[in-house]
C-alpha cells in the first residue's frame, strides 16, 4: 500500500540570512538551491523575536533560537535540524519549545516504521 504524504518547506528571513553567511560556496548553493521550493516565508516580527529572546535566555544559540521561534510561528509539525546541540536542549524540553525538533535520518526512520 502507498500513502501519500505532503512535505511543504518553510523558510525565514535569519534562515536566508545564515545561509548567505555560511563560507562554503558549495554549501551555500545547495541550501540555497533548496530554500527556493520553499513555499511559505516566515518574516521578523516582534512577537517572533520576544519568543526567540526567551529561547536564548533558555540556553539556545540566537539562530536556533529564531529557527524554533520562526517554525513554532508558522505551525510546523517538525523542526528537521542536524544540530546536535539544539537537539539535545529540545529533547530535555529546555525552553518549551512548541514543536517536534527531530533529525531529518532518525525522523525518515521512524516513518518508515
Amino acid at each position: 500500500m502507498v500513502v501519500l504524504r505532503e512535505i511543504e518547506l518553510i523558510s525565514s528571513e535569519m534562515l536566508e540570512d545564515e545561509v548567505r553567511r555560511n563560507p562554503s560556496v558549495e554549501q551555500r548553493k545547495t541550501a540555497q538551491s533548496l530554500l527556493s521550493f520553499a513555499t511559505v516565508k516566515i518574516l521578523l516580527s516582534a512577537s517572533l523575536m520576544r519568543r526567540a529572546e526567551t529561547l536564548k535566555v533558555a540556553g539556545y544559540g540566537a539562530f536556533d533560537a529564531y529557527h524554533i521561534a520562526a517554525a513554532e510561528a508558522a505551525n510546523a509539525d517538525i523542526l528537521m535540524t542536524t544540530d546536535d546541540r539544539m537537539l539535545s536542549k529540545a529533547a530535555r524540553g529546555i525552553g518549551t519549545p512548541g514543536i517536534r525538533i527531530r533529525n531529518p535520518l532518525s525522523w525518515s526512520k521512524e516513518q518508515k516504521s
